[in-house]
């Protein structure tokens, strides 16, 4: 941002008279244009931090569902298993090598695959990390997935999340088939018995 101030001019003349003062100018513009150009890029950088999250994908009753976490040490998840009986996804990952003893996890749960809510108001998840509850971070939320940060043993090989809300036995689309089979066999169904009644009148 420049910020331009009016001065008399015969002063401005004078001090541009000077090559000190020209170069002096000429560099501190300089300086303006590069810190404007590459501060910002810096803090998009920093602020995205979106570089390190891998897509993991969860599979449930021929429905697929993105999961997006940053493991330390360049883990990896293994295998996400869904429960909608007992209300929780559980994952099994493989944690990198080297790295202090704790660190800390991010993962990205979409809300169509496991959301918690009470009243139609968020509410909490329960977090358990090789069969010990362990406490989070709510660091994200968006109408479409809620992002949690939590510490996790550099050893640790499996997390189960418990919420309120699952993906459904039953998809959306499976019962519109369901119900549009139903309403077509009742109709087929009604037209042979108005046939059959009309036929031995």
């Amino acid at each position: 941002m420049f910020i331009f101030i009016l001065v008399d001019n015969s002063l401005v003349t004078k001090m541009l008279a000077s090559t000190s003062t020209r170069v002096a100018l000429v560099l501190i513009i300089l300086g303006t244009l590069i810190v404007s150009l590459v501060f910002p890029i810096a803090i998009a950088q920093t602020e995205g931090g979106g570089a390190n999250l891998k897509t993991f994908k969860a599979s449930y009753r021929g429905q697929s569902f993105d999961v997006k976490a940053v493991i330390p040490n360049n883990g990896t998840i293994d295998v996400i298993e869904v429960y909608p009986e007992y209300g929780s996804i559980y994952i099994t990952l493989t944690m990198g090598s080297g790295g202090q003893q704790d660190a800390y996890m991010k993962i990205i749960l979409p809300r169509n695959l496991i959301d918690s809510k009470a009243n139609g108001t968020d509410s909490r998840y329960v977090v358990v990390v090789d069969s010990k509850p362990t406490t989070y971070e709510e660091t994200r939320t968006t109408s479409s997935d809620r992002e949690l940060t939590f510490s996790i043993p550099t050893d640790a090989s499996d997390i189960e999340i418990f919420g309120r809300q699952v993906v459904p036995e039953f998809p959306g689309a499976v019962v519109a088939a369901i119900a549009m089979s139903v309403v077509i066999v009742v109709t087929v169904a009604m037209g042979r018995i108005r046939t059959n009644n009309a036929n031995r009148l």
